[in-house]
């Protein structure tokens, strides 16, 4: 009796320290922060994604990628190296059948449904850094001055969410190459991409069945809801 008592016990320890670990997982955030300045002829800068005590550095003028564990470097890859060697034949593809149309990725309900998710995230993120210097520029004056305005329309709503961020951009109808300079910090709890996650799949999994429904409402339903 008391090897099944001392059993429960462990296992109940155990569940315990992986709901703990699960709960303090979820709680953490997902930390963003780098800066990147120049042109797109010449680009430099660094972009660093932290959780926790990993973090993946991207340096633009290195062109190296990191994995790296507090300050320990455990992966250091260059650009040239995640290349494939461009004579090598690619494998042919195997001809495959019909298949059923792909749901949830196309249609008005579709887009609205991601846009909900999209701005569920940003509402949730918490900025604490997000200077935008934008220069505009290209060969011909017109498609800089349209060019201009769509991206003011893109950059400038931004500012209903984060009200402390410097934007500023600039057209320049003298030069040809678009410049400026973004230096930013954000963060997010990993509970929100989680569960965002979470209702992509299951819309997904819900769409994927409705779409294998014959049409006469004969066939199996699904019982998934968006």
């Amino acid at each position: 009796m008391s090897v099944v008592l001392t059993l429960i016990w462990v296992v109940s320890v155990l569940t315990i320290a992986l709901l703990v670990l699960l709960a303090l997982v979820l709680v953490s955030t997902f930390r963003v922060d780098g800066h990147l300045d120049g042109n797109l002829d010449d680009p430099s800068g660094r972009l660093r994604l932290r959780w926790t005590l990993l973090a993946v550095v991207l340096d633009v003028r290195e062109r190296t990628l990191e994995l790296r564990l507090v300050r320990w470097r455990l992966i250091r890859r260059t650009f040239a190296e995640m290349r494939t060697d461009p004579d090598t034949t690619p494998t042919p593809r195997e001809p495959r059948g019909p298949h059923p149309r792909r749901a949830g990725g196309a249609g008005i309900g579709g887009l609205h449904f991601y846009l909900r998710q999209l701005r569920y995230v940003i509402a949730r993120i918490r900025l604490d850094r997000f200077d935008l210097d934008l220069r505009v520029a290209t060969p011909d004056p017109a498609v800089t001055g349209a060019l201009y305005g769509a991206t003011c329309g893109v950059v400038y709503p931004l500012l209903a969410c984060w009200p402390h961020a410097r934007l500023a951009v600039r057209p320049d109808f003298v030069g040809s190459v678009p410049a400026g300079s973004v230096a930013l910090a954000l963060r997010v709890r990993l509970a929100t991409l989680a569960l965002v996650a979470w209702r992509v799949f299951w819309y997904q999994r819900s769409k994927a069945g409705k779409a294998l429904t014959p049409s006469t409402g004969n066939g199996r339903r699904s019982h998934g809801t968006t």
